[in-house]
């Protein structure tokens, strides 16, 4: 595992002071007609660099980083997450703890389409589990994961 040095922790609390992270909770109450985007990623920097360039994008923005320290994932053990059901757009990590379960139960619902972030090897396993889902190379660049919310919302208009 990659250490984050002096001064990435230091940056990495200054984006923590800018942009919010629900984690995991509920949506705050809509005060504007801003789209709303969850993303799921097991690793914290990723989620926080996720906020920095979905919310700069005009998106409001909750993260879940998955099962931690037993915790357990709502919409694994009850089959719903009010995070995923007030979300517009789910952006997901193949890399998640809960792995296909969690991948097999956005794609099973009537939920908001799913962008999935995965290599080019789990992309080959997963486009038959998730027809419908956008996938995207992890890692992401900003505007290649901007352009697959886009399409993801487009997707279910």
């Amino acid at each position: 595992m990659q250490r984050l040095d002096e001064s990435q922790t230091r940056d990495m609390s200054l984006l923590s002071k800018r942009f919010t992270c629900i984690d995991p909770g509920e949506w705050p109450a809509r005060t504007s007609n801003r789209p709303r985007v969850l993303v799921e990623n097991p690793d914290r920097a990723q989620l926080q660099g996720a906020i920095a360039i979905l919310t700069e994008a005009g998106y409001d923005v909750a993260t879940c980083a998955g099962v931690e320290a037993g915790t357990r994932c709502p919409l694994v053990e009850f089959g719903h997450c009010n995070l995923v059901g007030e979300a517009d757009v789910v952006v997901t990590s193949a890399d998640l703890p809960e792995g296909l379960p969690l991948l097999e139960l956005h794609e099973s619902r009537t939920w908001p389409p799913v962008v999935v972030e995965a290599t080019p090897e789990q992309q080959e396993v997963l486009v038959e589990l998730l027809p419908d889902a956008i996938f995207v190379r992890t890692p992401v660049d900003s505007a290649e994961l901007v352009r697959a919310v886009a399409a993801a919302r487009a997707s279910a208009a």
